[in-house]
């Protein structure tokens, strides 16, 4: 039952499940997927199906080598081991409870120190695996961000891996598969997790953040369907700077320059802010050439403020538009130069209202700080 709470794709759920009630266990496991992805939830859903003491017997398939589930390729297997006979874990018993609340003797959580792995921290992990488990029939090390190992640290792992102890199982994390070994990839069976259907990333939002449906829907179109982004954009200041900017874009497309100039002013002080004021300015100006140029709200990042979003661009000219939204991926591509951030504002919210900045008409003309 536990797994129908775990917040990750049905085929994956059920290529796991399938594993555990085998018994056919790979030494090695990789998962991975985009960032907010619900990787470490799956490893320790994983963990707690493997180590589970409800509904445990005998595996039912005979182990071979030449023979595996769906989700990877192929590499050495842990034999002859108990099997949860329906693949699913209970949640209340010892080892459940012991898994969920980060205290089992036999599950090992292990991240970087700092930016990178410690050599150290690798070996104290061989030495503890080559020990037989204290009460589980495995131990099981999972370690997040495995890609951030410096290459001293990788191939003491890929020595770990090829020579793998007969009771123990390695879950490796990352959103960042580019940056895993090639032999380690090799010697691991893989588990892609995809970002959860939109509708599914909605409605959680709406549940844990009690936010309307339509603003849920907005972060989650407006990060791309990715969960951890659509967490951070919920927590923060996001959507009440996006709101501010509306309301500025209204004045700055009928007012004066020296509205332009306040207005920036303003923004600019909150300098730690620039990235995402440039970044919620850029999804509004995209949802403008939505308008201008496709004439379908339905395509709209800023779904919640579509009213607004259309008396803002209704009948802007497209060319101007879009002149705005280069401008503003060129300013949020020099902000890290610590370009004048006020200049910066100035030149956008001038190519928003349709005129020359004074100093330039790209953001790289204003001087830097």
């Amino acid at each position: 039952m536990p797994w129908s709470d775990v917040q990750v794709g049905d085929l994956v759920k059920d290529a796991l499940c399938r594993l555990v009630r085998s018994g056919r266990l790979a030494g090695t496991f990789l998962f991975y997927g985009p960032p907010g992805s619900a990787l470490e939830e799956l490893a320790f859903a994983f963990a707690s199906a493997i180590l589970c003491e409800q509904t445990v017997g005998q595996a039912s398939v005979p182990v071979t080598g030449d023979s595996w589930p769906v989700i990877g390729g192929s590499q050495a297997e842990t034999p002859g081991l108990p099997a949860n006979m329906d693949g699913d874990f209970c949640g209340v018993c010892r080892a459940c409870r012991h898994i969920r609340e980060g205290i089992h003797p036999d599950v090992f959580a292990l991240e970087p120190e700092g930016a990178f792995y410690k050599i150290d921290a690798l070996r104290t992990m061989q030495g503890m695996a080559a020990l037989l488990p204290l009460e589980a029939e495995r131990k099981i090390f999972i370690l997040r961000q495995a890609e951030r190992m410096r290459q001293e640290a990788a191939n003491s792992l890929l020595k770990i891996l090829e020579e793998p102890s007969p009771h123990s199982i390695f879950i490796l994390l990352t959103d960042n598969v580019t940056g895993i070994l090639p032999t380690i990839l090799s010697r691991s069976q893989r588990v892609r997790l995809s970002p959860p259907p939109l509708d599914r990333l909605i409605e959680n939002l709406v549940s844990s953040k009690g936010l309307s449906r339509e603003a849920s829907e907005s972060l989650a179109r407006l990060a791309g369907g990715q969960p951890g982004r659509a967490e951070d954009l919920s927590e923060g200041a996001w959507m009440e700077r996006r709101d501010q900017l509306i309301a500025l874009l209204e004045k700055v497309r009928h007012g004066s320059r020296l509205e332009i100039m306040h207005g920036s002013q303003a923004l600019s002080r909150d300098r730690a802010g620039a990235r995402e004021t440039l970044e919620a300015l850029l999804s509004l100006i995209r949802d403008g050439l939505v308008f201008t140029l496709l004439d379908d709200p339905n395509l709209l990042l800023n779904i919640d403020r579509r009213k607004e979003i259309d008396a803002l661009w209704r009948g802007a000219d497209s060319d101007r538009v879009i002149q705005a939204f280069e401008t503003t991926v060129d300013a949020l591509a020099e902000l890290d130069r610590n370009l004048n951030v006020q200049n910066v504002l100035e030149t956008v919210f001038m190519a928003c209202a349709g005129r020359s900045s004074p100093e330039s008409t790209s953001p790289k003309g204003p001087q830097r700080a």
